[in-house]
């Protein structure tokens, strides 16, 4: 959850400050924030966010959320619709653009399983968006259950 808040500030920042990226680098950069976000796994909604943790953990989980920047709990849902409210699925490469649709806005299973191996064979291609493959694969089985 963390490491998708981080990615997606990283890349805010970026497009914003660093003008020397090339359109392939903020493709790239982009298509890295989507795959985090949707790679984050689905949890079941609980009752209580921090139970378990002790003292010192929910200190930390809260520092880290509010240097990355939402104000309240980082959720998997919020980071998703932030995402969808800034469009980046029109920003990644053209190989993850349905990505997003398919498993967030229009879930059909039968459409899912036919996209889904151009996809994974695209992230076995891409070095940089290789490390997302196996999380996205655990968030796509839920999915599908």
């Amino acid at each position: 959850l963390f490491h998708a808040y981080s990615k997606y500030k990283y890349y805010s920042l970026c497009r914003i400050q660093n003008t020397s990226l090339t359109a392939d680098e903020l493709k790239d950069m982009a298509s890295q924030v989507l795959l985090a976000a949707l790679s984050i796994p689905i949890e079941p909604p609980q009752k209580e966010r921090f139970f378990g943790f002790n003292d010192m953990q929910k200190e930390k989980f809260l520092t880290l959320a509010s240097l990355l920047g939402p104000n309240s709990s980082p959720k998997r849902q919020d980071l998703l619709a932030e995402l969808d409210t800034r469009n980046i699925s029109n920003q990644v490469f053209k190989e993850l653009a349905d990505l997003f649709r398919l498993l967030e806005k229009r879930f059909h299973p039968l459409e899912f399983c036919k996209a889904l191996e151009q996809i994974l064979t695209f992230l076995d291609s891409n070095a940089s968006l290789k490390v997302y493959k196996e999380p996205l694969e655990k968030v796509i089985i839920v999915r599908l259950l």
